[in-house]
Protein backbone atom coordinates (compact mmCIF):
# COMPACT_ATOMS: atom_id res chain seq x y z
CA UNK A 1 0.00 0.00 0.00
CA UNK A 2 1.29 3.94 -0.57
CA UNK A 3 0.97 6.36 1.78
CA UNK A 4 0.41 10.16 0.93
CA UNK A 5 2.87 12.02 2.65
CA UNK A 6 1.89 15.84 4.32
CA UNK A 7 4.27 18.38 5.87
CA UNK A 8 3.00 20.62 8.09
CA UNK A 9 3.24 23.83 8.52
CA UNK A 10 5.92 23.87 11.68
CA UNK A 11 7.88 21.33 9.55
CA UNK A 12 7.77 23.00 6.46
CA UNK A 13 9.10 25.91 8.21
CA UNK A 14 12.00 24.40 9.90
CA UNK A 15 12.89 22.97 6.70
CA UNK A 16 12.99 26.47 5.25
CA UNK A 17 14.82 27.81 7.79
CA UNK A 18 17.41 25.07 7.29
CA UNK A 19 17.75 25.50 3.61
CA UNK A 20 18.01 28.90 4.34
CA UNK A 21 21.07 28.61 6.62
CA UNK A 22 23.02 25.98 4.81
CA UNK A 23 25.49 26.87 2.53
CA UNK A 24 25.13 23.74 0.61
CA UNK A 25 21.54 22.58 0.59
CA UNK A 26 22.20 19.49 -1.25
CA UNK A 27 22.16 16.69 1.93
CA UNK A 28 18.88 18.44 3.25
CA UNK A 29 16.97 18.07 -0.06
CA UNK A 30 18.65 14.52 -0.38
CA UNK A 31 17.30 13.90 3.01
CA UNK A 32 14.01 15.61 2.30
CA UNK A 33 13.52 13.55 -1.02
CA UNK A 34 14.50 10.04 1.04
CA UNK A 35 12.09 10.88 3.92
CA UNK A 36 9.01 11.06 1.24
CA UNK A 37 10.19 8.14 -0.51
CA UNK A 38 10.63 5.54 2.62
CA UNK A 39 7.24 7.12 4.19
CA UNK A 40 5.40 6.67 0.68
CA UNK A 41 6.49 3.25 0.41
CA UNK A 42 5.94 1.44 4.01
CA UNK A 43 5.31 4.30 7.22
CA UNK A 44 3.95 1.67 9.20
CA UNK A 45 7.31 0.07 9.58
CA UNK A 46 9.70 2.97 9.39
CA UNK A 47 11.67 4.20 12.55
CA UNK A 48 10.56 4.21 15.71
CA UNK A 49 7.52 4.37 18.05
CA UNK A 50 7.61 6.97 20.35
CA UNK A 51 3.86 6.72 22.03
CA UNK A 52 0.41 8.96 20.89
CA UNK A 53 0.54 7.11 17.58
CA UNK A 54 3.76 9.18 16.70
CA UNK A 55 6.80 7.30 14.72
CA UNK A 56 10.49 9.04 15.00
CA UNK A 57 12.83 8.34 11.79
CA UNK A 58 16.09 10.14 10.56
CA UNK A 59 17.31 10.64 7.10
CA UNK A 60 20.86 12.64 7.65
CA UNK A 61 20.65 15.24 8.05
CA UNK A 62 16.99 15.42 8.96
CA UNK A 63 15.35 14.00 11.74
CA UNK A 64 11.17 14.12 11.87
CA UNK A 65 8.10 13.13 13.80
CA UNK A 66 5.28 11.72 11.84
CA UNK A 67 1.99 10.20 12.46
CA UNK A 68 -0.22 7.58 10.32
CA UNK A 69 -3.94 7.68 9.19
CA UNK A 70 -5.14 4.43 8.15
CA UNK A 71 -8.14 5.70 7.28
CA UNK A 72 -6.97 7.91 4.66
CA UNK A 73 -3.39 6.32 4.27
CA UNK A 74 -1.78 9.52 4.96
CA UNK A 75 1.05 10.62 6.94
CA UNK A 76 1.78 13.49 8.39
CA UNK A 77 4.71 15.12 9.36
CA UNK A 78 4.61 16.91 12.57
CA UNK A 79 8.48 18.30 13.48
CA UNK A 80 11.29 18.49 11.41
CA UNK A 81 15.15 19.16 12.35
CA UNK A 82 18.67 19.07 11.25
CA UNK A 83 21.05 17.53 13.36
CA UNK A 84 24.86 16.51 12.77
CA UNK A 85 27.07 13.46 12.53
CA UNK A 86 29.21 12.91 15.18
CA UNK A 87 32.29 10.76 13.76
CA UNK A 88 33.13 7.95 15.83
CA UNK A 89 36.85 7.67 17.00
Amino acid sequence: MSFTVLWSREAFESITELLDASDDPGPIVSAILEIDRMLTIDAEVKGESRGEGRRIVFSPPLGVIFEVDWLTYEVTIGEAWGFRRHDRA
